[in-house]
């Protein structure tokens, strides 16, 4: 199985070769997407941010969340998830946004319908690498 460092260099690849940006939202990976692409030399070219949103108050002052923007959205759900990679991806104006919450993640490419989703069960620590390499595979 490859490594998620080597995945980040593929992505990375991938990115360079499109001209496309990415920006990263993660909770329970905890930095360890971002950790990954920044690894890759050149990582400036295509990494526009990334932040860690595991509380309120750092979904307030990271990514600029307010209530409203989750307001009626069920907690630790997939329509939350979705928010964060919108919100990521509105404030970078980057290509793809990726976000992670519990067992939700999001791919969102600048074009909506081509996002996707992925429930990956219960957050246990486990899933955090599974997690972390199913993000790595770009469309």
């Amino acid at each position: 199985m490859k490594t998620l460092t080597l995945m980040a260099e593929e992505v990375a690849e991938l990115l360079r070769q499109r001209g496309e940006t990415i920006v990263v939202a993660e909770t329970s990976t905890g930095g360890l997407i971002s950790s990954a692409l920044l690894a890759v030399p050149g990582a400036s070219a295509y990494y526009k941010g990334g932040s860690v949103l595991y509380t309120y108050e750092s979904r307030k002052i990271l990514l600029g969340m307010k209530r409203q923007d989750v307001a009626g959205l069920a907690p630790m759900s997939e329509a939350m998830v979705m928010a964060f990679a919108r919100k990521a991806q509105a404030q970078f104006a980057s290509t793809w946004a990726i976000a992670d919450l519990r067992a939700w993640v999001w791919f969102l490419p600048t074009h909506l319908v081509d996002a996707r989703s992925l429930n990956l069960g219960n957050a246990q620590c486990s899933i955090v690498n599974q997690k972390a390499k199913y993000i790595m595979t770009l469309p």
